[in-house]
């Protein structure tokens, strides 16, 4: 997966008190990401003690409260359609512009 850092400042992640301490850690290790390094959920497991399944559970919460955004990319090329995940990573939900409000 490939990750897009939007964040002037994380300040916000540590005060928001609807976030985990494991989702915390998760945003906070995504944010500090070699811009040029592909990311996946078995890597993130592979480097900590929480398995693929909770990193998924809490990635998926992340996006849930706007802190992230999914999206998928196709690469159009002559043999195949390749896709792979795009993650949009926000310090605060109110610069998500994907996020609806309900």
């Amino acid at each position: 997966m490939a990750i897009i850092k939007n964040s002037e400042n994380q300040i916000h992640i540590f005060v928001d008190k609807d976030l985990s301490y494991k989702e915390i850690g998760l945003l906070i290790t995504l944010f500090n990401v070699p811009d040029d390094c592909n990311v996946s959920i078995e890597l993130l497991a592979s480097l900590h003690q929480d398995g693929r399944d909770s990193i998924a559970r809490s990635m998926n919460s992340l996006i849930e409260k706007g802190y992230i955004f999914r999206k998928r990319m196709y690469q159009d090329n002559a043999e195949s359609k390749r896709m792979e995940m795009v993650y949009e990573i926000y310090s605060d939900p109110i610069n998500n512009p994907h996020l609806i409000e309900t």
